[in-house]
């Protein structure tokens, strides 16, 4: 179970649980909440409608109106509610017309909120702290799509740019809880959605989450007695020193917290590189650019779309990268390379290095993975036309040793492209010595 629920978000990756608007799960047990309500409407139409029925809107209205009394409870135990609002004109063509009816209970969602869309932001100047690092980490992904009213009860938080109007605002409770009206997420990349969760939990955790105070309200005082309610008015030379004692744990631990899921985030960015013994098609593609890139090879596509180009000095170098499951490279992967050298040489007079990057098996445990990823025929063909060969694996390890010593990442990559054949290091089980087993 995640510390997160989405209604209206795409999966992915399990970073998040997903549940249903008209489903009775309520909120319990999780941190936050992110709401779309109108994504989730326009994803769950019937394909063969235009817009919900009459009934279906009705249906869709109580379900509004409860998941909003379920919101502001959930706010008011300490939880923190991410609110994508949108505007009637949006929401008539899914609800028929039936807006009149709908009434979300002390939130930002109102009828009369004007219709507008862009994505030029900026983050209003007072605000809390914490809110204000997360919009500034968010605010060049955002789309607005409502202006929003100025209402007492809200702070105001992200407005158009170079004007005044808001489309941004936040409330918070004294639980520890709050609540974000903030425009709608652009969910075009994976990138952006991974941005979104880490700077929510970050967010979450800096917040005085639920979490920190839990070790704190379980502690039992010493039974002093019956007293009347009006003592605790008054304090003693000795508990004035506790209560600044406590404030000060209080502090440290949302220090602490703040640190650790900070630790957290940056730990799952760094899952992105095990996309080199995971992934196939682009997605391997450009994990494998970004890690040449940072080894010291200038990279863009082939403008034929096949493939990567890479310079360093003045080297020039073709670059295959291919992945796929249950089955190794072949020949055809170095005739292929092998044209693209020729074409090259054709076109420029010059000759090119040929490296291939290869993730075979990939959807095999690395400890079970076969030792054949290049095949004795492919191995022959291209050590007689030099070019380098080396798995996702071998590419990782090879990384992992140039961030470990950055001094040596341009030694690492001149090595690689020296290489004829198959790349010697990591080899068999030398990835053990890169890679720990984190069940250990």
């Amino acid at each position: 179970m995640s510390d997160i629920v989405a209604v209206g978000l795409p999966e992915f990756k399990s970073k998040y649980d997903l549940t249903e608007l008209d489903s009775k799960q309520s909120f319990d047990g999780y941190e936050v909440v992110v709401f779309d309500s109108l994504t989730y409407l326009r994803n769950n139409l019937p394909h063969e409608m235009e817009y919900l029925s009459a009934e279906a809107s009705v249906t869709a209205n109580e379900h509004l109106k409860r998941r909003s009394d379920e919101l502001w409870k959930f706010v008011e135990q300490g939880g923190l509610v991410i609110y994508f609002p949108h505007s009637q004109l949006e929401y008539k063509g899914y609800l028929n017309n039936s807006m009149k009816n709908l009434s979300f209970k002390d939130l930002v969602f109102e009828k009369n909120l004007t219709a507008s869309v862009g994505k030029k932001l900026q983050v209003a100047g007072k605000l809390n702290a914490h809110i204000s690092t997360f919009l500034n980490k968010l605010q060049d992904l955002l789309i607005y799509r409502v202006v929003l009213p100025d209402y007492a009860e809200y702070e105001a938080c992200l407005l158009i740019k170079e004007q005044s109007q808001i489309v941004g605002n936040y409330k918070l409770h004294e639980s520890g809880g709050a609540i974000l009206n903030i425009p709608t997420l652009s969910f075009s990349s994976e990138e952006n959605i991974s941005t979104f969760i880490d700077a929510v939990y970050e967010l979450r955790y800096a917040l005085s989450p639920k979490k920190q105070t839990k070790a704190i309200a379980n502690i039992k005082p010493v039974d002093s007695g019956q007293l009347p309610e009006w003592q605790a008015d008054y304090l003693t030379p000795a508990q004035q020193q506790v209560a600044e004692s406590i404030s000060t744990l209080k502090d440290e631990i949302s220090g602490l917290v703040a640190k650790l899921n900070s630790k957290n985030a940056e730990f799952k960015k760094l899952d992105a590189y095990k996309q080199l013994i995971t992934a196939q098609g682009k997605p391997l593609e450009k994990i494998a650019s970004t890690v040449l890139q940072s080894m010291g090879l200038k990279i863009e596509e082939d403008p034929s779309g096949d493939g990567l180009i890479g310079t360093y000095k003045d080297q020039v170098i073709l670059i295959d990268v291919n992945g796929i499951a249950q089955k190794s490279a072949t020949e055809l992967d170095g005739v292929h390379l092998e044209k693209k050298a020729a074409k090259y040489f054709e076109d420029n007079n010059k000759h090119a290095k040929s490296l291939l990057i290869f993730n075979g098996y990939l959807d095999i445990p690395l400890a079970d993975r076969p030792e054949d990823i290049f095949p004795e025929k492919l191995l022959k063909y291209s050590s007689r036309r030099e070019h380098s060969l080396l798995s996702g694996l071998q590419l990782l390890c090879l990384y992992c040793e140039a961030t470990q010593n950055p001094d040596k990442a341009n030694a690492y990559l001149e090595k690689l492209l020296e290489n004829i054949g198959w790349f010697p290091d990591y080899k068999g089980d030398g990835w053990k010595k890169i890679l720990t087993n984190s069940q250990l």
